[in-house]
């Protein structure tokens, strides 16, 4: 991969979930994506160094997720065409993060576009997915458009419902990770942008969790705030690798260690905790 790579990255951080037995690219397709995909983020660079660092975090984000994608695919049993497609659904779940953050200079939608949405607008237009059938080219759409959505409807494909499960689970992953490195650096750069760094938690996060909903990004207004959403992912984890590798990673504690004394949080902590342990031993 090194040698694909044109600007600066930290190798580490991209082929952190690749293993050995692992087929990283194999078929000109997966090829074929994966050069159109460095190509284009590499085309949003500039000498703007807030740019610059946005769009390299977003690139190597969406190469963690699809070597992710590859690594839990394997873990499930997945056959090699389909460990390829959940790569590049990888690669491409986030490609409408670039043009948003060229043109508004933020990553949150409400301030932009639906970025679920306008990936999967591009998608149907992109060169290398022409020559694919039409029901792999829908897995991608949907996997896509459902990443980022409070729920995924229920008049999904079953192949499409597994591989908009995995990208979320994977995203997810993902996201922890960067911001629990962050953490332990002293640098989270994984932040919306104009958040609120100060303050308790809000009482709209603290309210959907205790009901164990989904948290309206538009009531994130501290770093606290952020924090707790990500431990509230655990509810829309769905598949045993994820589960056990946000476990051993201990990412949940780092970001629990993170947040501000707040009244009422302890209980919704220990409920999280509960139902993780219950997924977790059910799933064993």
């Amino acid at each position: 991969m090194r040698t694909i790579l044109r600007v600066p990255t930290l190798d580490s951080e991209v082929n952190m979930y690749i293993t050995s037995a692992m087929t990283i690219i194999t078929f000109k397709l997966y090829q074929d994506i994966l050069s159109w995909y460095l190509s284009y983020a590499e085309s949003f660079l500039s000498s703007d160094e807030l740019c610059w660092q946005n769009i390299i975090l977003k690139r190597n984000h969406s190469l963690r997720v699809a070597a992710l994608n590859g690594l839990i695919g394997k873990r499930l049993g997945l056959a090699e065409n389909e460990i390829l497609l959940a790569r590049s659904i990888g690669l491409l779940h986030d490609v409408a993060r670039f043009e948003q953050f060229s043109r508004f200079r933020t990553f949150r939608d409400p301030h932009s576009f639906d970025h679920g949405d306008y990936g999967a607008q591009m998608i149907c237009e992109l060169e290398p997915l022409k020559i694919i059938g039409e029901e792999t080219k829908e897995i991608i759409i949907s996997a896509i458009r459902y990443h980022n959505k409070p729920r995924i409807p229920s008049h999904l494909s079953e192949r499409q419902l597994f591989y908009a499960k995995l990208i979320r689970d994977t995203d997810k992953l993902d996201i922890i990770y960067l911001t629990c490195k962050g953490l332990k650096d002293g640098t989270d750069l994984h932040n919306f942008t104009g958040i609120r760094e100060a303050g308790p938690i809000s009482p709209e996060i603290l309210r959907s969790l205790s009901e164990q909903q989904f948290v309206d990004y538009n009531s994130v207004k501290t770093e606290g705030d952020f924090q707790l959403l990500k431990i509230g992912w655990v509810y829309d984890l769905n598949f045993t690798p994820s589960l056990t590798l946000l476990h051993k990673r201990n990412h949940l504690e780092i970001l629990k260690r993170s947040l501000p004394d707040t009244q009422g949080l302890q209980p919704i902590l220990d409920r999280i905790d509960n139902h993780f342990r219950k997924k977790l031993d059910f799933r064993s």
